[in-house]
């Protein structure tokens, strides 16, 4: 066997044994909701969708985990599945980070939209911040692209909370148009204000997300990108 590869079995079995030997937490979760907006764009038509997942977390910070959505309006497939995974730590007794790498699957049309995304994440107090990048976002190949973007979270009586997110996608090697053909320019400003409240064991989520995107500009006339109210049912296991 060539001895790189031998090299690198060693090295993964080394790490399998040093994370089965670390204390385990395993999280499921599961949603239902009225749409399924990311970044601020539906992904489902603005129709319902159903959502879940689970995470692995080691005590040393690793983690890997895998979620999965139903999605409309792509070719062939009806379903987005997301595989993670990670490292988080402590900068300070306010500041965390988190290192985060994601494959995006949308199992049915070979590989026309699976893509990856690379994210750098500092948790400050109340305030999170991060940035995510994809040589070819959305398997698009002529559009590299860098997502800046900011959160912050109030808290409210009876364990509720206040979210507020924001985040600008910029592309860069537009060559082939294929982003400015979907969403009219280069660049793309989405928000989102949700408001989540534990109620009978599950967490009730109502709140509005939009993008700066027109109407018209939005995949030649999509209502996908406008700004809307979501309502979502959720639930860690």
């Amino acid at each position: 066997m060539n001895k790189h590869i031998t090299t690198l079995l060693g090295g993964a079995c080394l790490l399998g044994s040093a994370l089965a030997a670390q204390a385990v937490e395993v999280a499921g979760n599961v949603a239902i909701g009225s749409d399924y907006p990311f970044r601020g764009v539906s992904q489902t038509d603005r129709d319902p969708t159903i959502q879940g997942g689970f995470d692995v977390a080691f005590e040393s910070g690793f983690y890997v985990g895998t979620w999965g959505s139903n999605v409309s309006g792509f070719v062939d497939t009806s379903m987005e599945w997301d595989l993670y995974g990670g490292f988080k730590g402590t900068l300070s007794d306010e500041a965390t980070y988190d290192l985060r790498y994601i494959r995006y699957e949308y199992p049915g049309n070979g590989s026309l939209y699976d893509y990856n995304e690379y994210h750098a994440i500092v948790t400050w107090g109340a305030f999170t911040f991060g940035v995510a990048y994809s040589e070819e976002y959305f398997a698009l190949e002529d559009v590299s692209w860098v997502y800046p973007n900011v959160g912050y979270t109030i808290s409210l009586p009876a364990e509720a909370s206040l979210v507020i997110k924001a985040g600008y996608s910029m592309t860069e090697d537009n060559d082939a148009g294929e982003w400015e053909a979907s969403f009219g320019d280069e660049e793309v400003l989405d928000w989102s204000v949700m408001y989540s409240i534990p109620v009978a064991g599950v967490s009730f989520n109502i709140g509005v997300v939009g993008t700066d995107v027109d109407d018209d500009d939005c995949f030649g006339g999509s209502k996908a990108c406008e700004v809307r109210p979501v309502v979502s049912l959720s639930k860690v296991l």
